[in-house]
């Protein structure tokens, strides 16, 4: 095989790696944002679980606050429910969509109560 021929199969290999898909997410989706579909793909019935296999990095602790909180403050429908672990109590049959919010857009929106590790929407219903 000539040097020019190795070149040209060498940049084919590196373009078709870069353009393959990790497999970590579903087709279409967004790092944010978890889809009723998404959810149910893992065949997990509680939320948490669901999470921890699409998105773990969504429930890992961060820096602490005043208060001692470090991981994410969860909010279903708007209302707050308290850190991660309540997401526990979440059937994914009930969720109709599930975003992450960063620490600066939580805090925008809900101040201090998500400023640390940020927030976890849950929208329920269908």
């Amino acid at each position: 095989m000539s040097v020019a021929s190795r070149l040209v199969s060498f940049g084919l290999l590196v373009f078709l790696v870069g353009c393959a898909s990790s497999g970590a997410s579903s087709s279409g989706s967004r790092p944010d944002t978890l889809t009723r579909a998404d959810l149910l793909e893992t065949d997990e019935a509680i939320l948490y679980e669901a999470i921890q296999r699409l998105r773990p990095r969504w429930l890992m602790a961060k820096g602490a606050n005043l208060d001692g909180r470090t991981r994410a403050q969860v909010f279903v429908d708007g209302s707050p429910r308290g850190d991660v672990s309540s997401l526990y109590q979440i059937q994914v049959l009930n969720v109709s969509e599930v975003k992450f919010l960063s620490t600066i857009d939580a805090a925008t929106l809900y101040g201090t109560l998500a400023a640390i590790g940020g927030a976890i929407l849950v929208q329920t219903g269908s």
